[in-house]
């Protein structure tokens, strides 16, 4: 009798064990992973959104060990924010998204997964959109443009943001991209500094933009996010200056100025006009 409770026992426990991991590899698996990194800050998104059962991330590169973020276990959203997990920014990450049955507490290495691609965030993030101011001089005559590197996720010790050259250095420069008001055509001032003068022409108002570039990238990666332009108040221009509205009042003034000097001179006439006549019309004085 107690052998064959036992055999039924683990009879039973291999079918519930079978039945266990034919229900996990039944599980839908995430597709299209896809890195998506601005300055450092990086998420990973897939598909589908998942109907009955949940997603868990981990991840892990050479030089780390697998973590998870605690805001992606059981989600059911399709991204997951992996910033805080890739401070080492040169090393080379891989995610596991990880299919697991809904309302289940199990762990288990049966649980079907995708694996993302590879992810090197030194290599692979996007340079975002810097800030930049700019100063002329007294002359009118040069612009410097004065560069602020956009700031990363990360912290130093003070708690203010790190700066993107904190971790690309020299190997962060800038196109500055800038062109007469009037006109169309750009010319191009490469740097790797924050300052760069530039010489532009007395009188003329100049927009600038600027764009950040890895040099030593060769793909998609190496130009960041250009800047909206920023363009100088123009200089010894009338209409630059003051605009039409002071035009047309200068106009008025000159029509204005036009009237009344002509009606001065008409009068002027008349007068000189009716003297004459009565100097005709006096009588002869005797001799």
């Amino acid at each position: 009798m107690d052998l064959y409770f036992v055999v039924v026992l683990t009879f039973c426990i291999l079918i519930s064990e079978k039945r266990w991991v034919v229900s996990s590899t039944k599980l839908p698996t995430a597709d299209n992973l896809t890195w998506s990194s601005i300055n450092l800050k990086t998420i990973l998104e897939w598909q589908p959104a998942p109907t009955g059962f949940t997603y868990t991330v981990e991840i892990s590169g050479k030089l780390t060990n697998w973590k998870k973020n605690p805001a992606c276990i059981k989600t059911k959203n399709t991204e997951c924010d992996l910033t805080g997990l890739l401070q080492e920014v040169k090393d080379t990450f891989y995610a596991h998204v990880i299919s697991e049955p809904e309302g289940t507490n199990e762990e288990a290495e049966e649980y079907p997964y995708k694996v993302s691609p590879a992810f090197t965030p030194y290599n692979q993030t996007i340079i975002g959109q810097p800030d930049f101011t700019l100063k002329e001089n007294e002359a009118k005559t040069k612009v410097k443009v004065m560069i602020k590197d956009p700031d990363t996720p990360y912290r130093n010790s003070n708690k203010t943001f790190r700066s993107i050259r904190e971790y690309f250095n020299g190997n962060l420069a800038y196109h500055i991209y800038y062109w007469k008001a009037t006109s169309t055509g750009k010319k191009t001032e490469n740097t790797n500094t924050n300052e760069v003068e530039i010489n532009i022409e007395k009188g003329e108002s100049y927009c600038f933009s600027v764009q950040p570039v890895i040099p030593s990238r060769k793909d998609q990666t190496r130009l960041g996010h250009v800047t909206p332009p920023k363009c100088t108040p123009s200089q010894g221009s009338f209409l630059g200056d003051y605009g039409p509205a002071l035009l047309i009042i200068v106009i008025i003034a000159v029509v204005l100025s036009i009237i009344i000097t002509v009606s001065i001179c008409v009068a002027c006439k008349c007068k000189k006009s009716t003297e004459e006549k009565k100097t005709e019309n006096m009588p002869l004085k005797d001799v």
